[in-house]
């Protein structure tokens, strides 16, 4: 996350309106620890930004010219900001937690049929209550998106969500 921190984007370059679907994905995600949600909101909505650098020699009578770069990042003008509204993040987290309710029914529906009898039946039913004793209520707005990445391929995303609470992001 270093990397990020020197050279990701910040949320000054950012349009109002993807300024205002990054608010809106902040209240409706809970925090990863140490890991922005900066970083979690481009990824999660495809984001581009542009980084620059510059290099300069400093040279001083008494030592060796010393080699600076400075580097800046600044918003890709060409984006297509329809694609990243307060509505499709809503929509788009919306999709997610029912793709997670529908793979976690699934898991299920295969343990409790992987039971050949009525003892390993009733210890997977056990199972299965007491991981459902530590999902909060279906009341809570809140989502977790944690990912996992293939690097190798550019439409590779692969979203786990969990409901918490979660706090609003903070400006700078």
């Amino acid at each position: 996350m270093d990397w990020w921190t020197f050279y990701g984007p910040n949320q000054d370059i950012l349009p109002p309106s993807v300024e205002e679907a990054l608010d809106t994905f902040a209240s409706n995600t809970e925090d990863i620890p140490f890991y922005p949600i900066m970083a979690s909101f481009f990824i999660h909505c495809k984001l581009s930004w542009i980084m620059y650098w510059d290099y300069t020699i400093e040279e001083a009578p008494i030592t060796l010219p010393t080699l600076h770069r400075q580097s800046w990042t600044k918003w890709w003008n060409k984006y297509d900001l329809s694609k990243c509204t307060p509505e499709t993040i809503l929509r788009s987290l919306k999709i997610q937690q029912n793709q997670h309710f529908t793979l976690t029914k699934s898991q299920i529906q295969t343990t409790i049929a992987s039971s050949s009898n009525k003892r390993e039946l009733k210890e997977q039913i056990k199972k299965l209550q007491e991981a459902l004793e530590d999902i909060p209520h279906e009341d809570d707005d809140k989502v977790s998106i944690t990912s996992t990445i293939n690097l190798g391929d550019d439409e590779d995303f692969i979203p786990i969500s969990r409901r918490k609470d979660k706090e609003k992001v903070e400006k700078d």
